[in-house]
């Protein structure tokens, strides 16, 4: 420490200034040019990042709905890649730059080591969400709007994070799913649509006729609405015997998400032809028997009566 005599010693104040141009010449130098070199490399960065993931995610200008997803994808994908190059430049600078004034760094080093172990063990989960998270959307598994089924949870995708995904139920339900959690996903609306109805009719029902009705209401029903009805529909016929019922399987392809409402509507209209035509819509039935006593003659009948 300089005492009050040095102070106002015009000796020591040109020694001072001879180091402190000594350093600026120097170390001051370096420093300034790492400072330089962080500024430059973080705007090289930054252009690099917004290039690649533009030449990689592009939209088409087809579909409006797309591109608004791509460019979604663009914004998470390049603010995620900025931070991460961001950061790294920045303690690599810093590194540089106390080296420079004297810091010795290995010490620093060494604790930062031990500090990431210690945090990789405690934000396993975190890094695995957000890896996965990434590869939803640059894979797009599936996109915000689509109607998806993650494990027993389902519903509409209403916001996909790096971390999480969240889902809006039927009942109104948001789940929130985290990425890493995820196995399995199964998306119900992806590019198209089918519409299966399986329709039960009794064993006294005439099948040929039962098939023509409901191939007639699909047809008049994919002729009403061309605009999202994509093939015309298909009666595939009896695809299994039950207990009290013969099964008729049909089918017609449409847009995706199309199905529910255009079932729900089908099976009214199919519902009110069979019960015009005659057709039997079977429900469960048991046939129930009522056994005689002992001394009952043996030529009496049982008495029998469906319940």
């Amino acid at each position: 420490m300089p005492t009050q005599q040095d102070l106002f010693s015009p000796e020591w104040w040109s020694t001072q200034t001879e180091v402190l141009f000594q350093w600026a010449a120097t170390s001051g130098l370096r420093i300034i040019l790492i400072v330089i070199f962080l500024l430059v490399a973080l705007r090289l960065a930054r252009f690099f990042v917004r290039r690649a993931i533009g030449i990689a995610l592009r939209p088409h200008g087809v579909n409006a709905l797309d591109d608004l997803m791509i460019t979604k994808r663009q914004a998470t994908l390049t603010s995620l890649l900025e931070a991460v190059a961001t950061i790294v430049l920045i303690v690599v600078a810093i590194l540089m730059i106390f080296q420079e004034i004297g810091f010795a760094i290995a010490p620093i080093l060494a604790s930062a080591g031990v500090a990431g172990v210690a945090i990789g063990f405690g934000a396993q989960s975190l890094v695995k969400d957000i890896i996965s998270g990434a590869f939803i959307i640059v894979e797009r598994q599936f996109s915000v709007g689509d109607v998806v089924r993650v494990g027993d949870l389902s519903g509409g995708v209403e916001e996909i994070n790096l971390r999480t995904i969240v889902l809006r139920a039927v009942d109104g339900s948001v789940h929130i799913i985290p990425n890493g959690e995820i196995k399995q996903v199964t998306v119900m609306t992806r590019d198209w649509s089918r519409l299966v109805l399986d329709l039960d009719v009794g064993y006294g029902a005439d099948i040929p006729r039962a098939s023509a009705i409901v191939k007639e209401i699909l047809e008049a029903y994919a002729a009403e609405h061309p605009d999202f009805v994509l093939e015309p529909p298909e009666v595939l016929g009896v695809e299994s015997l039950g207990e009290s019922s013969v099964q008729i399987r049909a089918w017609m392809k449409m847009l995706p998400g199309k199905q529910w409402p255009a079932g729900r509507e089908l099976r009214g209209r199919i519902k009110a032809a069979f019960d015009e035509a005659g057709i039997e819509i079977p429900f469960p039935q048991r046939t129930l028997w009522i056994h005689k006593d002992d001394d009952t003659p043996s030529d009496a009948p049982a008495d029998r009566s469906p319940v």
